[in-house]
C-alpha cells in the first residue's frame, strides 16, 4: 500500500497477501491504503489474528474497488496459493485471485 500510494500513477492494481502493520513507525499501512483508487485484492491466512490485521488495514481505507477474499483454509502471505504450503485451500484461493487478475486486463 505504501508503494502504491507513492506511485499511484505507475501502479494499476494491488494484490496484498496478509497485510499488516509490519513496517514499524515510519509508515502506517492503514494510512497509506486510505483513498487508493486502483483495484485492490486482499487476502490473508485463515487464522483469526491474521484476518483481524487485514481488517484493521481496510476498515477506514474507503477503497473504491476492493476484492476481499476470506479463505476457509489459508496460510500467511502469497504461500496461500501454493499447494505444498496450503494443500487444503490453495485451489480456492488461487481461483479467487485469478478472477481478480482477469478483471484487470
Amino acid at each position: 500500500f505504501v508503494l502504491a500510494k507513492q506511485n499511484s500513477n505507475k501502479i494499476s492494481a494491488i494484490a496484498s497477501f496478509s497485510p499488516g502493520e509490519y513496517l514499524g513507525k515510519k509508515w502506517s499501512v492503514a494510512k497509506e491504503a486510505k483513498g487508493l483508487t486502483m483495484p485492490v485484492y486482499v487476502t490473508s491466512g485463515s487464522a483469526k489474528k491474521e484476518i483481524q490485521m487485514a481488517n484493521d488495514i481496510l476498515k477506514n481505507a474507503q477503497l473504491k474497488q476492493l476484492t476481499r477474499h476470506k479463505p476457509s483454509s489459508g496460510v500467511h502471505g502469497a504461500s496461500t496459493l501454493r499447494e505444498k504450503r496450503n494443500p487444503k485451500g490453495y485451489k480456492a484461493n488461487r481461483e479467487d485471485f485469478m478472477k481478480f487478475l482477469k478483471l484487470q486486463k
